[in-house]
């Protein structure tokens, strides 16, 4: 009758339902006075614990079907302690096995001795989760039957509360009254609310603006989640606009400050990349650790009518998707060419370079640009105004900046002044009240002289020196006429100054 009074009590000490699927021991068995006590931890979501189910100590029943549709959870760790001593102390002092139970399962984590040993539970070699078995005496030195106490000692994050301890006092037979060597435990916990990681990304040491050619660098953050190892997806994805282009090569992903390469796969496209974690066991060891995703991307010279450039990232699991995105910006300026009197004459061909505030010119580069001390350097960018005399420059960086004049509109002066321009947040997006006149003088007019062929024409009011008058056409024939008349006019007074001087003598 003793194996009557012999049962595996646990939790709330519900007597055990026996079945006839135990373990029989055999004699080597017994003469081992070993028993093996097998425990599977069961992790149930919050608020589907289930009732109270009276551990058999089988391996088949209700408990079976509840590590089918749930998880075994690693990483919990468990004490047994001995309790035969005080077990039958307590039945000494007339208390029934039920109150002894009782009892010892209530007794505070510092009353419970030394351990005689920890296992946690992990992995077995059939692939099941949550498992750690321990190997124990069957009795004492006294031949009593050996009474133990299974004690959950610590247990991950994810989990609301400990279970309760749990009494075995052995022998343990089936309901076929055939005694069990293997006996299985199923100690259950419920598991936190889940919360939803963290997920943010940044640009680091982010500006005000940018121009093209510009590296960037990106950071996304996350946390491993408390409940990672019930995850069959944990996915970080980023993409970028056409402008912005993914550095491959560039991404590194730290767990905790360290290397995170084994535990995921890495797809890499031009516009980003996606990081598909694969080994949740690792990861479960690092609960709560940053997870830090840095690459970098180039802003690329590219046409664009916002001057506003967005990174998104996503963050894809079983239980959530959360999405992110950062914008950068660069700027411009637009201008048009106009006739200094009337701006509404619109001049093409002028030619400019740009300066900065540090006197440099800018260059282009193959994706963007550069700033260079050389005035005569190669690749220096040249704006040129069009037949509507309108040119601009974009994929600055906020600031002031100056236009230098290098060739001017035909029929027109250089300009020797620099115009000063501002690149703002808005200043290339500002459409036609952003737009900044640029004049020019047109060349004064030369002389005219009149033609000889045609009508009269009207000579411009410009100083000139006198010069002599040149003969016209037909003047020859005008001057022998006044030579004759010249020498009879000589003759003539001759002749009248010999005529009075021949009366003056005869007077005499």
């Amino acid at each position: 009758m003793k194996k009557m009074f012999k049962y595996l009590s646990l939790l709330l000490l519900l007597l055990p339902i026996f079945s006839m699927n135990g373990n029989r021991v055999n004699g080597a068995e017994l003469e081992s006075n070993d028993v093996n006590i097998i425990l599977h931890k069961i992790a149930f979501p919050n608020g589907e614990l289930p009732e109270e189910i009276a551990n058999t100590g089988n391996l088949a029943g209700e408990h079976q079907d509840l590590l089918q549709e749930y998880r075994g959870l690693n990483g919990v760790t468990f004490e047994v302690y001995d309790m035969t001593e005080k077990f039958y102390e307590m039945r000494s002092g007339g208390s029934t096995i039920e109150a002894a139970q009782l009892a010892l399962s209530q007794l505070a984590d510092d009353d419970l001795g030394v351990a005689l040993a920890t296992q946690i539970t992990a992995t077995d070699v059939n692939g099941d989760k949550g498992v750690a078995s321990f190997t124990l005496p069957a009795t004492d030195d006294l031949g009593r039957d050996k009474v133990y106490l299974f004690h959950e000692s610590q247990a991950p994050e994810v989990i609301e509360t400990k279970a309760k301890n749990m009494m075995v006092v052995l022998p343990v037979y089936t309901e076929g009254e055939e005694l069990l060597s293997t006996i299985h435990l199923f100690p259950k916990n419920e598991e936190k609310v889940h919360e939803e990681p963290p997920f943010e990304k940044i640009v680091v040491d982010q500006a005000g603006s940018y121009q093209f050619g510009d590296i960037l660098t990106y950071e996304i953050s996350t946390k491993v989640p408390v409940d990672i190892e019930k995850y069959q997806k944990f996915e970080v994805s980023d993409e970028a606009d056409s402008g912005l282009a993914y550095q491959m090569g560039t991404l590194q992903v730290t767990i905790a400050g360290e290397s995170a390469a084994p535990l995921y796969e890495l797809v890499e496209t031009e516009s980003g990349f996606t990081v598909k974690f694969m080994d949740f066991e690792a990861l479960n060891e690092h609960i709560g650790e940053d997870i830090v995703f840095q690459y970098q991307t180039q802003l690329v010279e590219t046409k664009t009518e916002t001057n506003a450039f967005k990174n998104h990232a996503w963050l894809v699991t079983d239980f959530e998707e959360k999405t992110r995105e950062v914008e950068v910006k660069t700027g411009g300026k637009r201008f048009v060419k106009v006739d200094l009197t009337d701006d509404a004459i619109l001049l093409s061909g002028a030619k400019f370079q740009i300066r900065n505030g540090n006197k440099q010119y800018l260059s282009k580069t193959a994706v963007g640009y550069a700033w260079v001390d050389d005035a005569k350097a190669e690749n220096l960018v040249v704006v040129e105004s069009g037949d509507k005399g309108q040119f601009e420059i974009n994929g600055l960086t906020f600031g002031e900046y100056t236009l230098e004049e290098t060739v001017a509109p035909t029929g027109y002066e250089l300009s020797t002044t620099p115009v000063s321009f501002t690149v703002s947040d808005g200043s290339y997006t500002a459409g036609d009240t952003g737009v900044l006149k640029v004049v020019n003088l047109k060349t004064p007019g030369k002389p005219v002289l009149p033609d000889t062929s045609g009508p009269e024409t009207t000579t411009p009011s410009t100083t000139e020196t006198p010069r002599k008058a040149l003969p016209k056409t037909g003047e020859t024939k005008n001057s022998s006429f006044i030579w004759l008349g010249a020498i009879l006019i000589a003759g003539v007074a001759i002749a009248l100054w010999q005529k009075n001087k021949k009366n003056g003598s005869e007077r005499e």
